[in-house]
């Protein structure tokens, strides 16, 4: 909200600014209004909420939605029993950034998946991969898998959890060190 951007010292309101050419690489900033400091800071707590794994996978034409279909049941029926918490499908250069808001075309020429799939230990998915690895040439025709994310090592996945924090039961103490 740009007429109430809060920061630990102020509330500022940006939607009154000014800006005025005052010369050569020099800006003139005024207008700005604001309201007291808050009471209360905003705190990000990161905690650690397991690991994520992708594969990327390519079918050509034809029927390559139907092809899809058939590499998405056999990587569900591989993983089947294994504690996967999510596996998301996404089609790189279609619907990897807005999802469902596009429209998948009727029978492109190839289709790229991204294969996105998170657990709580790294054993877990590297264990997905071998036993997915295993099926080798058993999916469907005109199948490639991008090499370079088969032998990746599973990533951390943070997670974000913001808060407010009363500034009262807050303590400001500074840490500094010197490294050489």
């Amino acid at each position: 909200d740009p007429a109430n951007y809060i920061t630990p010292d102020v509330i500022a309101n940006f939607t009154t600014l000014s800006l005025e050419d005052a010369g050569e690489n020099r800006v003139r900033v005024s207008g700005v209004t604001g309201k007291p400091r808050p009471e209360t800071l905003k705190l990000n707590l990161g905690r650690m909420e397991g690991y994520m794994r992708e594969l990327i996978f390519t079918v050509g034409w034809p029927d390559v939605w139907k092809k899809f279909e058939q590499l998405k049941g056999m990587i569900e029926s591989t993983w089947e029993g294994l504690p996967i918490e999510r596996l998301d499908y996404h089609f790189l250069g279609i619907n990897s950034l807005y999802g469902s808001m596009v429209a998948l075309p009727e029978d492109p020429m190839e289709l790229v998946i991204r294969v996105m799939f998170t657990a709580q230990d790294e054993a877990t998915l590297k264990t997905a991969v071998r036993k997915l690895m295993t099926n080798g040439l058993s999916g469907p025709a005109g199948m490639s898998i991008s090499g370079t994310t088969v032998g990746a090592n599973p990533r951390i996945v943070l997670g974000l959890w913001p808060t407010l924090v009363q500034r009262q039961n807050l303590i400001a103490h500074i840490n500094y060190f010197v490294v050489s």
